[in-house]
Formats: C-alpha cells, structure tokens, sequence
C-alpha cells in the first residue's frame, strides 16, 4: 500500500511540475501591424498583450534574441568600407616597407572590422579578396616578426574558420605562405559540421536566386543537395535572395547536424523594438509572421510569441506558439490613435490549441491518477475482505480518502475548463495605470 501511494505521491509531483515548468517557459514580444506604427501604438500593444501571457522582459528579451541575431537592435560599433580598405592598403605598405609592427596593427584592425560587421563584405567580391590577401600578408608578417610558427598558424586558422573557402591571390605571394595557407586550410576538414539550411517562402529557392552567406562571404547556393558543411564553432549566417537579405544570425555548429529555416520576406520587414525587447513585424503577405514566430523561436529556443495582430480598427491579442500557422486569439481591443482601447475577452481562437488550459489537464490529469489509485485500493480491500485478512480498517480508509480526493480534483477540473481560457467572452476591461504604470481590470 505504501508503494501505491508513492507512485500516486509521484504522479501528483511530476504533474505539477510540468506545470511549473511551462509556466517558466519564455516566450517573446510581437507586434504585427498593417502599416508601420508609431513607437508609442507599440508600447500601447506591448502593455495589452501581457493580457495573454507576461513575455520576456524587455533586457532579457534583447540579450538573448540579440545575442542570436547580432544587430537586430541596433548592436555592434558603426564600420566604414572605406576604413577597413585604408587599414589594408596602410598595412600591405608597411609590412613591405619592413615595419612590421605597424603593419599587425593595421592589419589585425581590418580583420576585427570585418568581424565585427561581416555585411561590409557582403556583395562586394573584391573587399573579400582584399581582406583574404590581407590575413595572408599578417601571417607572413608574424614569421617576419619572429613569431612562433605554431602561434602564426593558429592565426590563420581563426580567419580560415570564418573563411574556409578564401585563397590568397597566387601572384601576390610567396609560394611557402601559399603552401601554409592550404595545409591549415585542409586541417579544417577534420573539425566540420553539418548545416542544412532552408529559405522561406520556398519559391525563393525554387527560383534559384538564394545564396548562403557566412560572415558575409558566399558558401553556397539554394536549394542544397545535402547538408553544408561548415567549420565548427560559432559563424554569422545570412541567407540572400536577390537584393533580400536575412537577419545576420549566429549558429553555433558543433557535432550534431543543425537545420535553420529562415524567412527571408519576413525578416526583411521586421524590426527589433528595443524598448520592448520584441519585435515588430508589417506584414506584407500572409504566413510570413507564422514563418518569423517559428524561426524566432526556434534560434533562441522559446515557445513562440505574445502577439498583438492589427488590423484596420482591431487589434487580436494572444499566443502565438511556434509550431502554429496563427495565434490563438484570447482578447480583442480597438484602435483609438496610438491606443489600444475596449479590451474584452473572446472564446479562444485561432490555432486550436488548448494552451490556456494549462492547470485544467495538470488537475485533471492528477485526478484521474487519484481516482484509479482508488480503484486499486478498492480491489485489494475487497480481496482482503474476502480472505478475512486483518488491518482492513486502514485500507478503508485510504480508499475513501484518494475516492474524495480524486472525486474533488475531477470536479476542480472541469471548473477550471469553463473557467480557464476563455475567461467569458463578454467580459470586458480597461486599461488605467496602476502601481508599476500599468493595470488591468476586468
């Protein structure tokens, strides 16, 4: 018997805790309006669409989706093509002049550049090829500084991993450095990972006009015939279809295979709202908000979005999960200006999706676990009955307490059906300021 009530103990604990956890679960900001919105309508779509679920907060929001796709808020120090190709040529004439220390400077400045914004080299094949006569010209300037070997390679494998596919241009160095340059280079291919990777909408790649770009340089085309392999480690991932270009997006390539969908439309039309953490998406055709929930969420691994949807007079207020065509609608307001105002609740809708009926199936859930351990203990009372068996009174007992414990759980639950998500769809709110700056009350 205690063993039966260990595994109903247990049942109870694993259930709440899966509760607990989705609770926990992080889900972000979006805005997706008809027209671009002012940045005080987007405060007011911020403020209401914590109605359905509270998203992340705003600086954890922009660490963490920022962090995936660099720059999206702004981030990263402003570089000029122009610089970057005075610090190559200053570097290639010093390090031919003998001042080899002022060449590293200049050098080593070009390369950080790049890094630091890889879409300097995006379309421009001879700014790359620069860039790549330059990292060759440094390593042959840190053997001429008499830098270690090993240290001048380790060097230039830090650039190959970000370039893999570059060569030095032949005529304009030394055949021992070219040499180099391949041995590192093939030393790579023992330390690759497997990309795959899709463009979104798929007529994109159908049409052939998509390119992978890593750290700004060309890789390979759309569609793939396998997966792409590329260097592990963190690389800087761009999908270019014609003149749409991707988010920058940071992909972490290791041992195991990565798959990234990326919704080139829709990236192109959002934006990150720093003030919020989220994002703003102006829709230009239906399914790209579905296709940019799903990436979003994926890349930084959320549930999907807290979404306000605009239309002409309406805003839809509500959950978006990630692997749903739409959101499930919990409320619904009118457009007043840069307000949103006359936020009431409706009958859940859209996704078909049960997901604000968390607590109805964990109790429900419980109580039916109760309810057959009731059963059981049932049984094993009657058996001992029967056999004339002593310590019945107990068992009795325990079997009447899990009946009315599961009976009341049961009963919780189905109050809570009615009473969770949809929470009546006649109800109404408004919207005042409260001890934070914002209330709401029904």
């Amino acid at each position: 018997m205690r063993a039966l009530l260990g595994t109903i103990a247990f049942l109870m604990a694993s259930a709440w805790a899966g509760g607990a956890a989705q609770a926990e679960e992080g889900r972000f900001f979006l805005l997706v309006a008809s027209e671009p919105p002012q940045p005080k309508f987007v405060q007011s779509a911020y403020r209401v669409a914590q109605r359905a679920e509270l998203s992340l907060p705003p600086d954890v929001a922009r660490e963490r989706i920022g962090g995936t796709f660099p720059r999206l808020f702004g981030s990263g120090r402003s570089v000029e093509r122009s610089g970057v190709e005075a610090d190559l040529k200053a570097g290639r004439a010093a390090y031919f002049n003998g001042q080899f220390k002022d060449a590293e400077v200049a050098l080593t400045r070009a390369v950080d550049s790049v890094v630091d914004a890889p879409e300097l080299v995006l379309g421009s094949p001879v700014l790359l090829q620069r860039l790549v006569d330059g990292a060759a010209i440094r390593f042959a300037n840190a053997l001429s500084r008499k830098v270690a070997e090993r240290e001048a390679r380790a060097q230039l494998e830090t650039f190959l991993r970000r370039y893999p596919q570059s060569s030095p241009t032949p005529s304009e160095h030394p055949p021992e450095i070219l040499s180099a340059w391949n041995e590192v280079r093939a030393g790579l291919k023992s330390a690759m990972g497997a990309v795959m990777i899709n463009a979104r909408p798929v007529e994109f790649e159908r049409n052939g006009s998509c390119r992978v770009m890593m750290n700004g340089a060309e890789v390979a085309e759309l569609p793939l015939p396998g997966p792409l392999s590329l260097p592990r480690g963190s690389q800087l991932i761009q999908v270019r279809c014609g003149v749409q270009t991707s988010w920058l997006q940071r992909v972490e390539i290791g041992t195991t295979p990565v798959t990234l969908r990326v919704p080139v439309r829709a990236m192109i039309a959002a934006y990150g709202d720093p003030t919020t953490g989220g994002l703003v998406l102006v829709e230009p055709a239906e399914g790209d908000a579905a296709a940019l929930v799903s990436a979003v969420s994926n890349a930084v691994g959320l549930d999907g979005a807290v979404v306000a949807r605009t239309g002409t007079a309406k805003v839809d207020i509500g959950r978006w999960e990630a692997t749903m065509d739409g959101p499930t609608v919990e409320a619904v307001g009118t457009i007043n200006g840069n307000e949103i105002e006359n936020v009431r609740s409706v009958e859940a809708k859209g996704s078909g999706s049960d997901g604000g009926r968390v607590w109805t199936w964990v109790v429900g859930g419980v109580g039916v676990a109760t309810l057959g351990g009731a059963v059981i203990a049932n049984v094993i009372t009657a058996d001992k009955i029967k056999n004339n068996e002593p310590d019945v009174e107990g068992l009795k007992t325990t079997t009447v307490a899990l009946y009315v414990a599961g009976g009341a759980l049961v009963a919780t639950s189905i109050i809570l059906y009615f009473v969770e998500g949809a929470g009546g769809s006649e109800s109404t709110s408004s919207l005042a300021p409260g001890p934070g700056g914002f209330s709401v009350r029904f």
